[in-house]
């Protein structure tokens, strides 16, 4: 994981998205799908509706595929997205 991490390369930190948007844009979070999903639909007036979840996976928690290694290098990759998001490792 050390080595795909150090030669990961991604075109974009996620935090260039959202360069401009006003203070009363709205930023959904995978983590909390169907609830941002539901804050987006009651802004827009449109019912809720129940997102499916298809192609689930049963997997370990994700900070079991780390260790101090790979966490300081997804670390200095990702600050500012980290910083930006209110990211903190475990959560």
């Amino acid at each position: 994981m050390r080595d795909f991490l150090l030669n990961f390369r991604t075109p974009r930190e996620q935090y260039t998205h959202i360069k401009g948007f006003g203070n009363d844009s709205f930023i959904g979070r995978f983590e909390n799908l169907q609830q941002d999903f539901d804050t987006v639909c009651d802004r827009i007036g449109i019912p809720r509706q129940k997102l499916p979840h298809r192609n689930k996976t049963k997997h370990k928690h994700y900070t079991e595929y780390y260790d101090d290694e790979t966490i300081q290098i997804v670390a200095e990759k990702f600050s500012k997205d980290i910083d930006q998001f209110g990211y903190e490792f475990g959560e």
